[in-house]
């Protein structure tokens, strides 16, 4: 996975118009993201965290995270109560019209395709860390 850079971090940043970083971030790789999240956090903000890569042990700056009163939260969409899964797809649904989030490799987010008989090599591209979205056509 590519190191953030300033770029992308003041990219980031400008989403939130208010102020000049932002809130809440989310990360399904909270480790190769961490230098990213704290550059674009402001104090109090949030990383939701929704996935893991390797062994999925996340080391984080304890000292460094406390002194901006920065949160954690670890999310497994499998238990959310269906309320909030809805408002959650609604959330995504309202940026993707929005154009705020964009896939391709335009968007450094390539597609990899699978057809259904090839489920075990998506999986496969899963666990070996590809970058980008991998989707299994069920056609």
């Amino acid at each position: 996975m590519p190191r953030p850079d300033a770029a992308t971090a003041r990219k980031v940043a400008s989403w939130s118009p208010w102020c000049s970083r932002a809130s809440a971030a989310a990360a399904i790789a909270p480790s190769a993201n961490l230098d990213l999240d704290l550059e674009v956090l402001a104090p109090g903000g949030t990383v939701a965290a929704y996935g893991t890569e390797g062994d999925g042990e996340v080391l984080l700056p304890t000292r460094l995270l406390m002194g901006r009163n920065l949160r954690y939260q670890f999310v497994l969409a499998l238990t959310l109560p269906p309320e909030e899964k809805d408002a959650a797809v609604a959330d995504v649904a309202a940026a993707v019209s929005d154009g705020a989030l964009g896939v391709g490799e335009e968007a450094g987010l390539p597609l990899h395709r699978y057809p259904l008989d090839r489920t075990g090599d998506a999986h496969d591209a899963v666990e070996g860390g590809v970058t980008g979205k991998v989707l299994i056509d069920l056609r």
